[in-house]
C-alpha cells in the first residue's frame, strides 16, 4: 500500500488490530487463569509441606524430650552414686586418721615409757655405781 491508503483500507486494518486485541486478551485472560490455578495448587502443596513440616517437628521435638529426660534421669543416678562413692570415701578416711592418731598416741606413749624405763634404769645404775 502507499503513504496514502483508502479510509477503507485503514477501517479493515483497525478490525484486524482490534480482532487481534481481542485474541490477545482472550488468551491473556486464559493464561492469567492458569497462572491463578498454578499459583493455587503451589500454595495448596506449600500448605501440606508446612502441615507435615510441623507433624516432623513436633515429633522430633518429642523425641528429644524423651531423651533429655532420659539423659537427666541417668545423670542423677550417676550424681547420686557419687555422692555415695564421696561419703563412703569421708567415712573411710575418718576411720583411717582416727587410726593413725590413735597408733601415733600409742607410739609417743611407748616412746616415753621406755625413755622413762631407759632414764630410770640409768639413774639407778649411776646411783648404785657412786654408793659403792
Amino acid at each position: 500500500m502507499t503513504d496514502q491508503q483508502t479510509p477503507y483500507a485503514k477501517l479493515t486494518d483497525l478490525q484486524a488490530v482490534k480482532v487481534d486485541m481481542a485474541d490477545l486478551k482472550s488468551q491473556f485472560s486464559v493464561w492469567r487463569g492458569e497462572m491463578k490455578q498454578d499459583i493455587a495448587a503451589v500454595r495448596g502443596e506449600v500448605a501440606v509441606l508446612r502441615a507435615e513440616m510441623k507433624q516432623e517437628i513436633s515429633i522430633v521435638r518429642a523425641e528429644l524430650k524423651q531423651e533429655i529426660t532420659a539423659v537427666r534421669a541417668e545423670m542423677r543416678q550417676e550424681i547420686a552414686a557419687v555422692r555415695g562413692d564421696m561419703s563412703q570415701l569421708r567415712g573411710e578416711v575418718k576411720h583411717e586418721l582416727a587410726s593413725t592418731r590413735t597408733e601415733l598416741i600409742r607410739w609417743m606413749v611407748a616412746g616415753q615409757l621406755t625413755t622413762v624405763t631407759v632414764l630410770g634404769s640409768l639413774i639407778f645404775g649411776v646411783m648404785r655405781y657412786l654408793m659403792r
